[in-house]
């Protein structure tokens, strides 16, 4: 149960954070985020 928990935490992670969003131009959260306001 530890390693699923530990396993869900980091899809969470990389999906959130890591994967290309359509609605962001095609770009990660991280890429966003790096862009001058």
């Amino acid at each position: 149960l530890k390693q699923l928990s530990v396993e869900f935490r980091d899809y969470v992670h990389w999906f959130n954070e890591h994967r290309i969003h359509g609605t962001l131009g095609y770009r990660t959260p991280a890429e966003v985020r790096r862009l001058p306001s």
